[in-house]
């Protein structure tokens, strides 16, 4: 992958700033020369289990504001942590609303 085709996939990381964009005279960012493409899973800060977004091809050393990239493994985990928590917690019953 030529340095052009490296920088397209930089827009929008935090990091791009010191991709030339940037008043400290700083031209490359300096994880751009290792940089290896990866799945990840874009998960909002905001956003609540289930998180079912399909995996993007991101750098591995990519960051956004507000934004998680995790990997599917790890949301998989999550996710199955996330449901067993919820499997455990006590609930009120519609009849009652008291708990079960």
């Amino acid at each position: 992958m030529n340095k052009t085709d490296k920088l397209a996939h930089c827009a929008g990381c935090t990091e791009n700033f010191y991709n030339g964009n940037n008043p400290l005279g700083v031209s490359e960012c300096w994880h751009l020369k290792s940089a290896r493409l990866v799945k990840r899973v874009r998960v909002p800060l905001s956003q609540r289990p289930p998180w079912n977004q399909e995996p993007v091809k991101v750098f591995q050393c990519r960051h956004e504001r507000g934004v998680v990239l995790m990997t599917v493994e790890n949301r998989d985990a999550n996710m199955r942590a996330y449901e067993d928590c919820i499997a455990r917690e006590p609930r009120a019953t519609p009849e009652t609303g008291a708990e079960k």
